[in-house]
C-alpha cells in the first residue's frame, strides 16, 4: 500500500515539475528524443525483419544458391542477423514503454527468425551432402537425392515457417503503425 502511496505522489510531483517552465522544456526534448528513438528503432526492425525473411525464402526455394557455395548464402544472412539482433532489441526497449503486450510480440516474431535461420542452415548442410562447404562436386542423381532428404528433413518445415513468419510480422504491422504514427505527431 506504501509503495503505491508513493508512486502516486511521484507522479504528482513529476506532473507538478513538467508544468514549471524550466522544467517543461526539459521534458519536452526527453519526449522528442524518445519518439525518434521510438520511430527509427520500429521502421528499423520491421524492414530488417522482412529482409532477412526474403534471403532465406530465396536460400530455400533457388536451386541454384543450393548447388553453389552456401557459405556465401550463410554469410550474408548472418552478416544481417547481427544488425536485426541490434534492431530487434532498440525496438523492444522503445515499444515496451507504450505496450508491454507489443513489445513481447516483437520478441516471438524475432525468435521466430533464428529459428528459420537455423532451420534454413540445416537444410542449406544437407542438401549440399556428406560435405557441404566444398561445393557441388557429386553427380546430378546423387545431389538430387540429397535435395529430397533436405527438403524432407528440414526444407518443408523451413518454407512453412517462413511464409507463417511474414505472416507474423505483417500481422505485427497495423499495432506497430499506430505507434509510428503517434511518434511522428510528438515530432512536430
Amino acid at each position: 500500500m506504501r509503495v503505491i502511496a508513493r508512486r502516486t505522489k511521484m507522479r504528482q510531483t513529476c506532473r507538478a515539475c513538467y508544468n514549471r517552465p524550466m522544467l517543461k522544456g526539459f521534458w519536452e526534448r526527453i519526449e522528442k528524443h524518445r519518439a525518434k528513438a521510438l520511430l527509427e528503432s520500429v521502421q528499423s526492425w520491421y524492414s530488417t525483419s522482412l529482409s532477412v525473411s526474403e534471403i532465406y525464402g530465396e536460400a530455400l526455394h533457388d536451386l541454384a544458391l543450393i548447388q553453389a557455395d552456401i557459405g556465401t548464402v550463410l554469410d550474408k544472412a548472418d552478416r544481417k542477423l547481427f544488425q536485426y539482433r541490434n534492431d530487434a532489441s532498440d525496438a523492444r526497449r522503445e515499444v515496451r514503454r507504450h505496450n508491454p503486450q507489443l513489445a513481447s510480440q516483437i520478441g516471438e516474431v524475432t525468435q521466430q527468425v533464428y529459428e528459420l535461420r537455423n532451420l534454413t542452415a540445416k537444410f542449406l548442410i544437407r542438401a549440399q551432402g556428406p560435405s557441404p562447404f566444398a561445393g557441388s562436386r557429386t553427380n546430378g542423381e546423387l545431389q538430387a537425392a540429397y535435395y529430397e532428404r533436405a527438403l524432407n528433413e528440414a526444407g518443408f518445415q523451413a518454407r512453412d515457417m517462413k511464409i507463417q513468419l511474414d505472416q507474423s510480422i505483417r500481422s505485427l504491422w497495423p499495432e506497430l503503425e499506430k505507434l509510428v504514427r503517434q511518434s511522428e505527431k510528438a515530432l512536430h
